[in-house]
């Protein structure tokens, strides 16, 4: 008996020894280690590197109106204009737009045959003055890598800032963004029209200031219907701004007539 037991008490210890030297399949596994990536910042793919250097338009007297035209300036009513409105040589008979329209009403009012001798060299000033901003955007040297780019169909595109030159006109058809600082300067040299389609946005990023934005265009400049346009437009023909569009800036009209439809114009600050 005294074997029996012994052999009963080595075999139970046995067994146990074993069954503690199994792993247990129903204890959870380790978690795995998760490495959280750090988060991805949006980085705008721009065509063309940004020319920081390129220094503002000089409109000198022609700053403080948001329009001058060569001859008229007709309006439908109601447009709602900010900055002075003026026309030379045109006499007050060819603007055709209600003080209601502006601003300040009459007195931001300017033409050729004002009684108000100071009122006439005023506007007279700001004709000249617009005439050289006109030649200095004009002749200022394009960026090398800036010319003629996406053949003047700026329609879904982002641009830094600099001197772009098109050899022929330039549409926008779709939105477009300008990216840059509120120090950056963008100079847009078109030598044929400039179309602004139906509902089209030109946005600001980055700080970009509409007061430091610059067309200057060749032939005849065309903003339809619902559309925002920035910066200072200086064109040699005809101005023709449709239903609702909106101009954050100033439009200039060097030999021609400007033509509003219910729209508005605000002079840059």
């Amino acid at each position: 008996m005294k074997k029996s037991g012994i052999l009963v008490s080595l075999l139970l210890g046995t067994l146990a020894l074993t069954s503690c030297g199994k792993s247990d399949s129903s204890s959870p596994a380790a978690a795995p280690s998760i490495v959280t990536p750090p988060p991805q910042t949006s980085k705008i793919e721009l065509p063309v590197p940004a020319n920081h250097a390129v220094k503002p338009i000089s409109l000198r007297t022609a700053e403080a109106f948001a329009m001058i035209a060569h001859q008229g300036i007709t309006s439908v009513p109601a447009s709602q204009i900010t900055g002075k409105v003026g026309v030379r040589p045109g006499v007050r008979a060819d603007l055709k737009i209600t003080p209601e329209e502006i601003t300040g009403g009459v007195v931001e009012t300017y033409a050729t045959d004002d009684k108000d001798t100071a009122a006439t060299s005023f506007v007279t000033t700001a004709k000249i003055d617009l005439i050289n901003a006109y030649n200095e955007a004009e002749t200022r040297q394009p960026d090398a890598d800036k010319i003629d780019l996406f053949g003047g169909a700026l329609g879904n595109k982002i641009l830094p800032a600099g001197v772009y030159k098109f050899n022929s006109r330039v549409t926008i058809p779709n939105d477009l963004t300008l990216e840059g600082t509120d120090t950056d300067v963008f100079i847009f040299q078109v030598a044929g029209d400039l179309r602004i389609g139906s509902d089209v946005t030109i946005k600001l990023s980055g700080g970009a200031q509409a007061k430091n934005v610059y067309w200057q265009v060749g032939d005849n400049f065309l903003v339809k219907a619902k559309s925002v346009m920035v910066g200072t437009v200086m064109a040699q023909g005809t101005v023709e701004m449709r239903d609702s569009s909106r101009l954050d800036g100033r439009v200039f009209s060097k030999n021609a007539t400007i033509s509003l439809d219910k729209v508005t114009v605000a002079r840059p600050q």
